[in-house]
C-alpha cells in the first residue's frame, strides 16, 4: 500500500468525529425521508436506503482509518443520496400532498433535482480510481482522475441548470406547472448532452484501471480487491434480479438489498480483510447463488408444468416443494463440488488430485527422467492452486512450475526413510500459510512426488556411473593403444629383424628353417598387435589429433562427391578420450548419412570447444528429413555415443534446408577454452 505522511493527534480526532456527524446525518436524513414517506404513503425511495448504507459504511472507515480517502468518498456518496432522497420527499409533502404546510418546498425540490448527481459520478467515476487501497492514481490514471473531477463537475453543473420540464422525467408526480427551476437556463442541457457520454467514458476507465490493478496485484492488495470484486458482482446481480421480477415481483425489496454488499465489500476490504476468509466468501456466496437459481428454476418447471392437472394454487406447488425438499441436499452437494472444483482445483477432492498426479507420471515421454519431475511440479501446482512448485532431487536436477520466489514452504521428500529431494511450493498469498487441509494433501502428494524423485535419482546414478564406466574404458583403451603401438609392437618387429639377421647368416639348414618360422610368427604377432591397435581407438586421433582427424575424415568422403567444409573454433587438444571418440564417430556416422541418404551436395562439418562442452554440427543442404522419420542404425548410433558420456544428439531440418545434426559433448571446464595455434578456424573444402 502506498505510505501515509503522518497527520496530528488532534487533527486525526477532529476528523473521526466528523467521519461520525457525517454518518449520523445520512441516518437522520434517511429517517426524516422515511417519516415523511409513511405521512405521505409512499413506500421509502431505494436511493434513500443506499445512501444510508454507504453513509453508515463510509463513516465508519473514515472513522476508523481516518486518513484513507475511500471513507470519504463513501460519505460524500451517502450525503448525497440521502440529502436528495430527503428533499424531493419535504417538497413532495410541501409541493404536492399539502401545499405549503412545510417551507422552503422549491429550495427542497431544486436541491433534490441534482444532489444525487453527486453521489452518482463519485461512486461511477471517481471512487474505481482508488480502490482498492486508496492510492493515488499515477501515469495516465492521474489525467483520467482529473478528467473525471472535470466531467463530474460538469454533469452535476448540467442538472442543477436544466429545466425542470426538461429533465428526463419530472421531479415529483403532480406538480404544478407553474413551480418552475430557480437555475434552470438554456445552457443546462448543452452541459448535460456534452457531461453524460464523457461521464459514462471515465466510468469505463475507472472499471478498466480497477481491473488492471487488480490483475498485477498480490498479497494484500489482491485479498481487498477480491473483498470488492464480490460486493460489486453481488450487487449487480441482485440489480439484475430487480429488474427481471418488477414491481409485483418484489423488485423494490432487491433493489434495496442491493446496495448492501458493494459498500460492505469495500468497507471490509479496508478494515477486516485479514479477519475473514474472502475466497470461503466468495465459495459459498457462488453456492448459493447457484442452488437458488436451481430451486426456483425447478419449483417454476414443476409448477408450468402440472398446474393445469393439480391446480395451480395447491397442488403443484406442493407438488413442486416436494421436490425441491427431496432435491435440495443432492444438489446442494453437487453445486458445492463443482464450485469447489472451479474455485479450489483439486484441493477439494484430494483422491482427484492423486489420480492426476499419477496420470502426469504415466503421461511423461521418460518416466523417471526431467519431465517426471515437471508433470510432478504441474499437478501439484494445480491440485493446490499455488503460484509456483519446484521439485529438486538430491545431487540431481530440479523442475519448476511457475515463477519461484524466496518465500516458499520446503517439504522434505522421504522414500524408505531417506531424503531424496525437496518440494517446495509458494503460498498463495505473502505471509499467509496454507491451511491444515492443504498441508495434509501436500504431505500425500510428496510421498507419491518422492517416489519420482527416487528413480530420477537411480536414473542419475547410473548415467554417472555409465559416463565414469565409459570414460574409463575409453581412457584405458588410448593408454593401451599407446603402450602396444608404442611398446610392444617396435619391441616384437625389432626381435623379427633379429631372427631374421640370424637366418640369414647361419649355415645351418634346420636352424635357417626355424630361424625362418619364428621370423614368420613375429612377423604374424606385429601384424595382430597393429589390428588391435587398430581397433582399440581411431589411429587418426593418436596419430594427427582431433582437428587434423576431422580433416582426414572430411578427405575420404571427397570420391564420393561431398564437398565438406571443416571449421575447427577453440581449443580442441587434450580432451578426455572419449570425448575425442565420440566426436569422431558422431561426425564420420553424419557424413555417412549425409552421403547415402540426403543427396547433398555440400556439408559443413563444425567443431567447436565452448566452456564446458565441445559441440560437432554437421549441416548439408540435401533433401532434408521426411515428414515422419524413423529412427535408423546411424541415428540410434549417433545419439547413444552422446547420451553414454552424458551429452546429447539431436538431428533437425537445417535452417536453410537440409538435415541438421547437433551433438554436445561435456567437457571439464578445467582443460579451459583457449584458442590453439595451427589450423584453428580454418576453412578446409574436401
Amino acid at each position: 500500500m502506498t505510505p501515509v505522511p503522518s497527520v496530528e493527534p488532534d487533527v486525526v480526532t477532529r476528523t473521526s468525529t466528523l467521519a461520525v456527524v457525517a454518518g449520523a446525518l445520512t441516518l437522520t436524513l434517511t429517517a426524516w425521508s422515511i417519516v415523511l414517506g409513511l405521512a405521505d404513503d409512499v413506500p421509502p425511495a431505494a436511493p434513500g436506503l443506499a445512501g444510508a448504507v454507504f453513509g453508515v459504511t463510509g463513516g465508519l472507515v473514515a472513522f476508523r482509518r481516518p486518513r484513507l480517502v475511500i471513507g470519504w468518498m463513501l460519505l460524500v456518496v451517502g450525503l448525497a443520496l440521502t440529502l436528495a432522497s430527503f428533499c424531493l420527499d419535504w417538497a413532495r409533502h410541501a409541493l404536492v400532498v399539502d401545499p405549503g404546510s412545510l417551507p422552503a418546498g422549491e429550495l427542497a425540490l431544486w436541491l433534490g433535482t441534482w444532489v444525487w448527481v453527486v453521489g452518482y459520478c463519485v461512486l461511477a467515476a471517481l471512487l474505481p480510481l482508488r480502490l482498492p487501497d486508496g492510492a493515488y492514481p499515477v501515469g495516465v490514471w492521474r489525467v483520467v482522475w482529473w478528467a473525471a473531477l472535470a466531467v463530474s463537475a460538469l454533469a452535476v453543473a448540467g442538472w442543477a441548470l436544466t429545466p425542470y420540464d426538461q429533465l428526463d422525467r419530472p421531479p415529483l408526480d403532480g406538480l404544478d406547472p407553474s413551480v418552475t427551476s430557480p437555475t434552470g437556463t438554456a445552457i443546462g442541457p448543452v452541459l448535460l448532452a456534452a457531461s453524460l457520454p464523457l461521464l459514462a467514458v471515465c466510468s469505463v476507465a475507472g472499471l478498466i484501471s480497477l481491473v488492471q490493478r487488480l490483475r498485477r496485484s498480490v498479497g494484500e492488495e489482491r485479498q481487498q480487491g477480491k473483498w470488492v470484486v464480490w460486493g460489486a458482482v453481488l450487487s449487480l446481480a441482485l440489480l439484475a434480479l430487480g429488474q427481471v421480477f418488477g414491481p409485483e415481483g418484489g423488485s423494490d425489496v432487491l433493489l434495496a438489498v442491493a446496495v448492501l454488499p458493494l459498500p460492505l465489500g469495500i468497507a471490509v476490504a479496508s478494515l477486516r480483510y485479514r479477519l475473514w476468509d474472502v475466497d470461503l466468501v466468495i465459495n459459498r456466496t457462488l453456492v448459493y447463488a447457484v442452488l437458488t437459481s436451481v430451486v426456483v428454476a425447478v419449483y417454476v418447471v414443476v409448477v408450468l408444468a402440472v398446474g393445469d392437472l393439480l391446480g395451480e394454487r395447491t397442488g403443484a406447488p406442493l407438488v413442486a416443494t416436494v421436490l425441491v425438499a427431496l432435491g435440495a441436499e443432492p444438489v446442494h452437494r453437487r453445486v458445492q463440488r463443482f464450485v469447489d472444483r472451479v474455485a479450489r482445483g483439486d484441493r477439494a477432492d484430494p483422491y482427484r488430485a492423486l489420480v492426476r498426479l499419477g496420470q502426469r507420471l504415466e503421461a511423461a515421454s521418460e518416466p523417471v527422467g526431467p519431465e517426471a519431475l515437471r508433470g510432478s511440479a504441474d499437478a501439484v501446482r494445480h491440485a493446490l492452486q499455488l503460484p509456483w512448485v519446484v521439485v529438486e532431487v538430491e545431487d540431481g536436477p530440479s523442475s519448476a512450475s511457475g515463477t519461484p520466489a524466496s518465500d516458499g514452504i520446503r517439504v522434505p521428500l522421504v522414500y524408505s526413510g531417506t531424503v531424496v529431494g525437496h518440494l517446495e511450493v509458494g503460498p498463495r498469498r505473502v505471509g499467509r500459510p496454507l491451511s491444515p487441509g492443504d498441508l495434509r494433501l501436500l504431505d500425500d502428494l510428496a510421498r507419491h512426488v518422492a517416489v519420482a524423485a527416487h528413480a530420477v535419482q537411480l536414473r542419475e546414478a547410473l548415467q554417472t556411473s555409465r559416463e565414469r564406466i565409459v570414460t574409463a574404458r575409453e581412457e584405458e583403451r588410448r593408454r593401451l593403444r599407446r603402450d602396444l603401438h608404442d611398446d610392444l609392437g617396435p619391441v616384437l618387429a625389432a626381435v623379427a629383424l633379429q631372427v631374421g639377421e640370424v637366418r640369414s647368416r647361419t649355415t645351418d639348414e634346420e636352424v635357417a628353417a626355424l630361424s625362418a618360422r619364428a621370423e614368420s610368427l613375429l612377423t604374424g604377432a606385429v601384424a595382430t598387435v597393429r589390428r588391435i591397435v587398430d581397433g582399440l581407438r581411431p589411429a587418426a586421433l593418436d596419430d594427427l589429433g582431433l582437428s587434423e582427424a576431422m580433416h582426414a575424415v572430411a578427405d575420404g568422403f571427397a570420391t564420393a562427391g561431398l564437398d565438406v567444409r571443416v571449421e575447427v573454433r577453440g581449443n580442441v587438444a587434450g580432451l578426455p578420450a572419449a570425448v575425442e571418440v565420440a566426436a569422431l564417430r558422431v561426425a564420420t556416422e553424419a557424413l555417412h548419412n549425409a552421403a547415402r541418404h540426403s543427396g547433398a551436395r555440400k556439408v559443413r562439418l563444425g567443431v567447436e570447444r565452448v566452456a564446458d562442452a565441445l559441440e560437432v554440427t554437421v549441416a548439408d543442404d540435401g533433401r532434408g528429413l521426411p515428414p515422419a522419420p524413423t529412427p535408423g542404425v546411424g541415428l540410434v548410433s549417433m545419439r547413444e555415443r552422446a547420451e553414454e558420456i552424458g551429452g546429447t544428439c539431436t538431428v533437425s531440418p537445417g535452417p536453410a534446408g537440409g538435415t541438421l545434426v547437433l551433438a554436445r559433448l561435456p567437457v571439464p571446464d578445467t582443460l579451459g577454452a583457449e584458442l590453439p595455434p595451427g589450423r584453428t578456424g580454418a576453412e578446409v573444402g574436401a
